[in-house]
């Protein structure tokens, strides 16, 4: 099928070339009624602009690129994977730019080829999803030669551009409840904290409202390798083996996902949830009110976080930016019947 040219919808809509790409792009000023025809002469003669090659023409890039370390698998963290991707996605199309999607499996630091990526000639700037990573290794990203921006994670350098949840205050509204409740040996099962922000956090704020509450951290009571239900299920047993006196009233956990499967083990055990023991999560997903007792969490507007790093690489684009980028957005305690 012989491809359209712009010259011939000019023809067709009777106006300059010029117009239409000023109509087609927003890239200039054109009459409303002019910008109506050229887009209905558009569409009748199926005319699809070539936006890689007016890229290399105006040197404008229509790129973003999104890196992620998620396994591609039907797991929980599918959830916080697109709904994350759908704000940028939804930014993206607001914006008039594609999102050139990379998976990576492993660590950041680990593998090369989430730098090259960044450094991908053709992208206007890149969102990289909660990189598993040493922090150490993303100051490689100040010297790319597009905008990068952090989500999901909360970076200890002040030069780097991120929009997160703000963990620290969520885990802390979690911790406070649970608190108003009685509750007064509260367990703490996390991430890795070498090498996730969220986890680091989210224990931070944990650790934060014991002090507040002039409780001892009781290291018996707190276990932080990873976000996998198996190792919940594992941290569970531990802290429930303890002598009676020692145990756990109630159980915070990192993720929804893992506070799930914490409630299905203590109901396996015969543990009526809260009754004998109370369980709270964070994120959530649909794993915090589906499949039982409903889970009280934090939530996490992952729309919200995609749409506001779309935003940020649009302003860097618009006239860069004059200074890094920290976005924390606020927290929200969503309270059900698991505690």
């Amino acid at each position: 099928m012989k491809r359209i040219t712009i010259n011939e919808v000019a023809q067709a809509a009777g106006v300059h070339r010029s117009t239409v790409s000023r109509a087609l792009t927003g890239s200039g000023p054109v009459s409303e009624a002019k910008r109506e025809k050229v887009l209905a002469v558009a569409k009748s003669l199926n005319y699809h602009p070539d936006t890689l090659a007016g890229s290399l023409k105006s040197r404008r890039r229509y790129t973003w690129g999104f890196l992620s370390s998620w396994y591609a698998t039907a797991n929980s963290m599918d959830h916080y994977y697109s709904k994350t991707l759908g704000g940028l996605l939804d930014s993206a199309n607001r914006s008039g730019m594609r999102v050139l999607l990379q998976n990576v499996i492993g660590r950041f630091d680990e593998r090369e080829e989430c730098l090259r990526f960044c450094n991908d000639s053709q992208l206007a700037g890149v969102v990289i999803l909660a990189p598993r990573t040493r922090e150490k290794s993303l100051g490689e990203l100040k010297r790319l030669h597009v905008p990068a921006i952090l989500l999901s994670y909360r970076p200890q350098d002040p030069e780097l551009s991120f929009v997160d949840l703000d963990n620290v205050a969520g885990a802390r509204l979690l911790m406070e409840h649970l608190l108003r409740r009685g509750h007064r040996r509260i367990a703490f099962i996390g991430g890795e904290l070498d090498l996730s922000a969220n986890a680091r956090d989210r224990y931070d704020g944990y650790l934060q409202a014991l002090a507040s509450a002039s409780l001892p951290v009781d290291a018996d009571l707190i276990r932080n390798e990873s976000f996998e239900p198996a190792f919940a299920v594992a941290a569970l047993d531990g802290f429930l083996s303890q002598p009676p006196g020692r145990r756990p009233s109630a159980v915070f956990c990192a993720t929804d996902s893992m506070a799930r499967a914490v409630v299905n083990e203590a109901a396996r055990r015969g543990l009526a949830v809260p009754l004998d023991l109370a369980v709270a999560g964070f994120d959530d997903n649909p794993t915090a009110n589906t499949g039982g007792v409903g889970l009280t969490t934090v939530h996490f507007p992952f729309f919200e976080a995609g749409a506001r790093a779309g935003e940020i690489l649009n302003q860097a684009a618009a006239g860069g930016l004059a200074a890094p980028v920290r976005v924390l957005l606020e927290p929200v305690l969503v309270v059900r019947e698991s505690t």
